[in-house]
């Protein structure tokens, strides 16, 4: 995916929107204000931002219009943004260049940076301070009150906030509490029912599926890799008990096991995983250059019809493809279990409350920026009831329709929600208008999903749509445990020894991970391995700081 620079220009007084980024075209600021307390400026509030492409510049959308015509009406005067959209695949190397460079824009999204890294910045002065300035962040604030648990999340140890967080609401009436599909195992039911083949609940069905595939279907691979973000070994971290964080652009092999964090690279269950991974890469099973595969690659192997298994998919991809393929039919198994193991860790457990806040993704306010204040302001009001209608339900009479104070959104994002939500702009999906992460309605996208197919335990598939299929199968048997506890965040000091001692652990684990699975390096040596990553560091500190940093239970 290209990196976009988007550079929005005010031109002259109109209420048309350029197609540059839908900025009003103005010589003139407003005379009046209209918004809730924003101050009338004679000039354009001018200022930079960089954030994610998720596939589709919103530029020039119908809810991107929207919303810039409505933070304008807020702000009381005109905006001149200048947007650098950077690719998901690009945006962590990208943003941390920014950072050791010093050169950053107005405002940042967060995505590829841990919490650690977000304080870190955050007390060395990089940032913007948040908590000292929240009698100016009304909106920000009402959500934070109505989030908390999961606000917890997002302070550092000497009670800090930092970024504008990524806020959703209406959890409840979503998923009746808060829960997630971890993961899910996609498989091409139209391919397994032609060839006898029965739907695999198991590790090993997996395996003795797919060499049956290979024997039918030689010159393909039965297992892809959809995503870099959902790597096939996935399926087997969950199965065999283990957490962490195992993709090509981020390795972190920690995890909360129930009782005490573990280190996964070195648990039997690792091995075991990277044996299965081994025989599916020297059986061909999976393509041998699967390691260096990106979604543009998972897409292509989709359009050309040769996917049959997805060992790890986003769920709600099912829904998708019936519109985009409809000649192929795909069901989720979630929580593919390995029997040494039981039940797998398939769900990750929310909390009781309706708006959920979230730790991953945030707006970041440079605090060397000329117009810090008024960028406070432009954060809050992206919260505001106004926007969050916007970037919810887009414009009436395009988007959808009111009768009687109901609204609906029209038929042909009904039917195709993926498609057509991102041919509008709406804030989701491949296509983000607002400056990531946006509030968001989750109460809206319950009224937008669509039904899959899930499989049972016993094999049989179960059409449902995803929330009501989370509440009806849900349990804490399921759910991977560090979900079901609250953190806290370690001090600056506890952050720097902890970066120190697991850094180069974590990036041989990545090295030796690919060695085991192409089998350059023998399971023989596997004592020897786990000698030297214990060698490496001092992991049994570095387990110890995280656990200080468990609050208690959910």
């Amino acid at each position: 995916m290209k990196k976009v620079l988007v550079i929005i220009m005010v031109l002259s007084l109109s209420f048309s929107l350029l197609t540059g980024c839908g900025a009003k075209n103005n010589t003139e600021s407003t005379d009046s204000n209209t918004s809730e307390g924003s101050t009338v400026s004679q000039e354009p509030l001018a200022f930079s931002v960089m954030t994610v492409n998720f596939g589709e510049d919103p530029t020039g959308k119908v809810v991107n219009n929207a919303w810039l015509e409505e933070m304008e009406n807020l702000m009381g005067r005109e905006l001149d943004i200048s947007f650098q959209y950077v690719a998901m695949a690009d945006y962590q190397e990208k943003i941390k260049i920014m950072l050791a460079s010093g050169e950053l824009p107005d405002l940042i999204t967060s995505w590829g940076l841990e919490q650690t890294d977000i304080f870190t910045y955050g007390a060395n002065g990089t940032f913007v301070e948040l908590s000292s300035n929240m009698d100016k962040l009304p909106n920000y604030q009402k959500y934070l009150d109505l989030a908390e648990n999961s606000k917890v999340d997002l302070y550092s140890e000497d009670g800090k906030l930092y970024g504008f967080y990524a806020v959703e609401t209406g959890w409840q009436d979503y998923s009746g509490g808060s829960n997630e599909i971890s993961y899910a195992a996609a498989f091409r039911k139209d391919i397994f029912d032609a060839n006898n083949i029965a739907i695999p609940t198991t590790v090993d069905e997996v395996y003795e599926a797919a060499k049956k595939l290979k024997e039918i279907y030689p010159d393909k691979y039965p297992i892809m890799q959809m995503e870099e973000w959902q790597p096939p070994i996935n399926m087997l971290i969950a199965a065999n008990h283990l957490g962490g964080d195992y993709t090509t652009n981020s390795f972190d092999g920690m995890y909360y096991d129930g009782s005490t964090y573990q280190y996964g690279p070195i648990q039997d269950g690792y091995k075991d995983a990277l044996i299965e991974m081994n025989k599916w890469y020297s059986e061909g099973l999976i393509s041998p250059d699967y390691f260096t595969q990106t979604q543009a690659n998972g897409n292509a192997t989709m359009a050309a019809g040769d996917g049959m298994i997805i060992p790890a998919a986003w769920y709600g991809y099912p829904a998708q493809w019936a519109n985009t393929y409809p000649d192929q039919e795909w069901v989720l198994k979630v929580g593919v279990s390995n029997s040494d193991y039981g039940n797998a860790w398939a769900y990750k457990m929310g909390n009781t409350d309706d708006v959920v806040v979230r730790s991953n993704w945030a707006v970041l306010v440079n605090s060397k920026s000329k117009v810090v204040d008024d960028l406070l302001t432009f954060m809050d009001y992206q919260m505001s009831d106004t926007v969050k209608e916007i970037l919810t339900w887009g414009v009436e009479g395009q988007t959808y329709t009111e009768v009687d104070g109901v609204k609906t959104l029209i038929d042909s994002i009904l039917a195709d929600p993926s498609t057509e939500m991102a041919s509008f702009g709406f804030g989701t999906g491949t296509c983000r208008s607002g400056i990531f992460p946006q509030i968001q309605d989750k109460t809206v996208q319950l009224g937008t999903e669509l039904s899959e197919g899930f499989v049972n335990d016993d094999g049989t598939v179960t059409t449902s749509i995803i929330p009501s299929y989370i509440r009806e199968n849900f349990s804490t048997e399921k759910a991977r445990p560090e979900t079901m506890i609250y953190k806290g965040s370690k001090s600056d000091d506890e952050s720097e020894e902890y970066a120190n001692i697991m850094t180069p652990i974590n990036t041989y684990a990545a090295e030796q991970m690919a060695s085991f699975i192409n089998g350059t390096r023998s399971f023989d040596e596997w004592d020897e391995y786990v000698s030297e990553i214990k060698a490496m560091g001092d992991i049994d500190r570095a387990i110890e700081i995280n656990n200080s940093t468990i609050i208690g239970d959910k």
